[in-house]
C-alpha cells in the first residue's frame, strides 16, 4: 500500500516541522568508499527500495511479453541448410538471423586475469584508497588527514636529503 507524503517540508520522520536541517536538500556528502553517515546511508536505502519497486514492477510486464514470444517462437528450429523452419517445415527465415552468422563466435575476447593467481590479480586491479590523491572535498576528512600526514612525511624525508 503506498503512503502518500503528509508533509513535504519534512524529509524523515525525525526532523520537526521547520528544522533546518530537514530543509536541506539531502545530498551524500561522502562517498562509498569512505562511508556514509547515518542518515545518509537510510536515505540511500528509501532510494533503492523505490528502484526494487519500479524494477518489480516493470519486470512483470516484460516477463509478460518474454513469456509469449518464447510461446510463439517454440517450434521454430535452424536445419542444416540454414533456413529457420517451424514444426510443419515451413520457412520462416532463409537465413538464421538474417546473416547466417553465429551469435556466440562473432567477437572472441581475451581474458588473461582468468589465469591470475590471487596475489597477481589483487595487485593489478585493487583500488588502493591510501594511494589515490583525490582533494580533501573528495576524501572526506580522514583522506584529508592522511594526506596531510603524507605531506609532512615526505617534506620532512625530503629536507633531511637536501
Amino acid at each position: 500500500m503506498f503512503m502518500p507524503r503528509v508533509n513535504l517540508e519534512r524529509r524523515a520522520a525525525w526532523y520537526k516541522d521547520g528544522e533546518p536541517d530537514a530543509m536541506s536538500p539531502v545530498d551524500a556528502q561522502n562517498s562509498y568508499l569512505r562511508g556514509l553517515t547515518p542518515q545518509e546511508f537510510y536515505f540511500h536505502a528509501m532510494g533503492g527500495r523505490e528502484g526494487l519497486i519500479d524494477t518489480a514492477v516493470k519486470t512483470a510486464s516484460t516477463g509478460y511479453i518474454q513469456r509469449r514470444l518464447v510461446k510463439a517462437m517454440e517450434d521454430l528450429m535452424v536445419r542444416y541448410d540454414g533456413t529457420v523452419r517451424n514444426a510443419m517445415g515451413e520457412v520462416m527465415q532463409f537465413l538464421y538471423g538474417e546473416d547466417g552468422m553465429e551469435g556466440t563466435a562473432i567477437e572472441g575476447q581475451r581474458m588473461e586475469f582468468l589465469r591470475y593467481n590471487r596475489r597477481r590479480f589483487r595487485d593489478a586491479y585493487r583500488l588502493d584508497l591510501d594511494s589515490l590523491r583525490l582533494g580533501p572535498r573528495l576524501a572526506g576528512p580522514r583522506g584529508a588527514r592522511r594526506a596531510a600526514q603524507r605531506r609532512r612525511g615526505a617534506g620532512a624525508a625530503g629536507g633531511g636529503a637536501a
